[in-house]
This record gives structure tokens, sequence and C-alpha cells, in this order.
């Protein structure tokens, strides 16, 4: 299950969750309640309105999907100071585990990865159950759209 909290346009205005979409369907994924729903303009004005309750809305229905849907496991991205609605998204993602862990009256792990930095030069520090996994070039796909030439994955 995949939730994704804009459609990726950035500052282009060009949504680029078609991309998102043909990864996800090779790979046999499911797309989330949340895929998509604004444009990265939305989601930047809704900061600067200080649309508490929108943001409120969107963990709460997270928060609701990860019961639904009994998950065990949620992996994501991390926390790079580099755009600002990826930090958002994973800040929110993180209230919605720790809303749905006190429902489900259990631990949902939690695993991260850079999108932006070269994961082996990521600076967050390493822990004991960090793992590095390097993908096979044939099979390897980008779902970043090139935007990143680096074919690892850290959490």
């Amino acid at each position: 299950m995949v939730h994704v909290l804009t459609d990726g346009s950035g500052s282009s205005g060009q949504s680029r969750l078609h991309a998102t979409s043909r990864v996800l369907h090779r790979a046999g994924s499911r797309k989330g309640c949340i895929y998509g729903r604004f444009t990265d303009r939305v989601i930047y004005q809704a900061v600067l309105d200080a649309n508490i309750g929108m943001f409120e809305g969107l963990v709460e229905g997270l928060s609701d999907a990860l019961v639904r849907d009994e998950i065990e496991l949620v992996i994501g991205d991390a926390a790079e100071q580099q755009i600002m609605v990826h930090d958002l998204w994973r800040d929110m993602r993180f209230s919605a585990i720790e809303r749905a862990e006190r429902r489900l009256g259990r631990k949902i792990d939690h695993r991260e990865f850079p999108l932006e930095t070269d994961p082996l030069r990521w600076s967050r520090p390493r822990r004991n159950d960090a793992h590095v996994l390097q993908l096979a070039e044939s099979g390897a796909s980008d779902p970043s759209g090139g935007r990143n030439s680096s074919t690892k994955f850290a959490n």
C-alpha cells in the first residue's frame, strides 16, 4: 500500500504522478487512500495559510488506513531538509504511525530512506538495525524519474 501526498509537480506545475503510478503497477503495489491528492503548490499554500485542519485530516486519514489495513511496516522518505513537502509528509507519517500504534496496541516498524542524498553518505547516525540494499542495475527502476543517479536505498 503506497500513500503519496502530492502529485510531484513541484514548482513546474507538471504532475509526475503518472510515472509513480507506473512504477507502483510494475512492482505490484496498491495505491493508498492518500495518493497525489494535492499539487505541491497547494501544500505550500496550506503551510503559509497555517491550514492545520487540512494536515490534521490527512494525519487522521493515514492513521485510519494503517489501522484498517493492519500495517506492520511503514517505509518512507527521510527528513533531509532539502524539500519542505517531503519533510512535512515525513512528520505527518510519524504522527499517523503514533496514533495507529495507540489504537492497535502494538508497534509499527518504521524505516526511512533518503531521496535526495546518496544513502551511503547520509549524515543520519547509523543504528544497529540499519540496512543498505543495493539494487541490481538490470532490475533497478528510478522512481524519481531520473533525478537520482543512485540505485541504492537505505533505511
